[in-house]
C-alpha cells in the first residue's frame, strides 16, 4: 500500500494477489481506478508524490513504472517497464524523491 498526495486530493494505492493495482480516494473510500499491472501477485508498490509516478513490483520478474495524470480526477498510464530476466522481484522502493532513483531486492 501507498499513499499518493496532490493538491487538495489523496489517494490510496493497493496492490493485490492477481497482479491487480486498486487506487482508493482516501476520504470517501470510494474505488476510483483497478488496472490488471501484473501477471501474477504484486511484491511491492510505492508512490513518488513530486514526479507524478509510482512502482509496481511482482513475483512477474518486472518492475514497471507507471504516470499518474490528475487533470481529470486520476489516470494511470505504463511509462516503462523492466524485466529482471526470470529473478523474481521481492520488492522495490524509491530512494531519491526528487531524482527518482529506485531500489529493488
Amino acid at each position: 500500500m501507498s499513499v499518493f498526495e496532490v493538491k487538495n486530493d489523496c489517494y490510496i494505492f493497493i496492490g493485490d494477489m492477481l497482479g491487480k493495482v486498486k487506487v482508493y480516494d482516501a476520504l470517501s473510500y470510494h474505488k476510483m481506478i483497478e488496472i490488471s499491472a501484473h501477471f501474477r501477485m504484486l511484491t511491492s508498490i510505492d508512490t513518488n508524490n513530486k514526479l507524478n509516478r509510482f512502482i509496481t513490483t511482482s513475483e512477474d520478474t518486472f518492475l514497471n513504472v507507471w504516470k499518474i495524470n490528475t487533470e481529470n480526477g486520476i489516470a494511470l498510464t505504463l511509462a516503462k517497464s523492466y524485466n529482471s530476466n526470470d529473478k523474481m522481484i521481492l520488492g522495490g522502493v524509491i530512494l531519491d524523491k526528487n531524482k527518482f532513483n529506485i531500489m529493488i531486492t
